[in-house]
């Protein structure tokens, strides 16, 4: 499944070259902390309604409004 340009705008916001939570996840993050987590090759990756993406690409549908190709 691919996240829509919707739901990014909707769940996230791009501040300061990071893509933080516009609201509180169910889970218990906060409002405004840095989406995802950091993986061992360094980069990081984020949990959306039961998929992960890379949070490099949810900036790029952020900016851009679609999901690159892989």
């Amino acid at each position: 499944m691919q996240i829509s340009y919707e739901l990014v705008r909707e769940l996230f916001k791009y501040k300061n070259g990071v893509l933080v939570w516009k609201k509180s996840p169910s889970w218990g993050v906060k409002k405004g902390a840095a989406a995802g987590y950091l993986r061992l090759d360094g980069y990081r990756r984020v949990w959306v309604r039961g998929y992960r993406y890379y949070v490099h690409q949810l900036v790029w549908m952020y900016h851009n409004g679609y999901f690159p190709d892989l």
